[in-house]
């Protein structure tokens, strides 16, 4: 039975990060026209910014973990659009929606979502890290366990604030606030 060595790959997997990066960078260069229709002088500073890019572990790796979420959440927004092509709306229908102001908490709320994915991503490969560190000169800073929220594991430190008590409760007020505030613009004559 035949089997399918995947060992090589460890040794060029670099290669992916740094064709996501320069296709990114070379798309906004080009896009936004920094240096004018210089294609060539945008394909350079792209590589050049990949090959920064790719020298750091720490940025690779948060790229690595974050862009299966990335596939995730544009598959689910493709998702959606393609129910509603199903029930019959239009493609200048589509268009006009999403370039209107009245829907233009969408485009809000994929920014949000994208930036919670890269701050998660961030935490999670360098939390540890700077949870070790103290400000004064490098020493491991020293904390109670038993699931407190000053834990040594930076997993079990950060579920554990999150799931305080304090920052439930403060996330309910200000959803509640947000709803209110929300609710309050939306009468006429007030």
């Amino acid at each position: 039975m035949a089997t399918l060595d995947v060992g090589l790959f460890e040794h060029i997997s670099f290669i992916f990060p740094f064709l996501l990066v320069w296709a990114m960078v070379f798309g906004l260069l080009s896009w936004k026209k920094v240096f004018g229709d210089n294609n060539a002088l945008h394909g350079i500073i792209a590589v050049a910014i990949s090959i920064m890019f790719i020298m750091s572990g720490n940025a690779v790796a948060i790229l690595n973990l974050a862009s299966p979420w990335f596939v995730i959440l544009f598959m689910f927004i493709i998702f959606v659009l393609m129910a509603f092509k199903i029930f019959g709306v239009s493609d200048d229908h589509i268009i006009s929606i999403v370039t209107s102001k009245d829907y233009q908490h969408i485009s809000t709320w994929i920014i949000i979502i994208s930036l919670i994915i890269i701050v998660l991503a961030g935490s999670s490969v360098m939390g540890q890290d700077l949870l070790d560190k103290s400000l004064d000169g490098g020493e491991v800073a020293e904390f109670s366990g038993g699931g407190d929220v000053g834990s040594s594991d930076h997993q079990e430190a950060w579920t554990s604030t999150v799931f305080h008590p304090k920052v439930l409760g403060f996330l309910v007020v200000m959803l509640i606030a947000s709803f209110t505030v929300m609710q309050l613009t939306k009468i006429p004559g007030a």
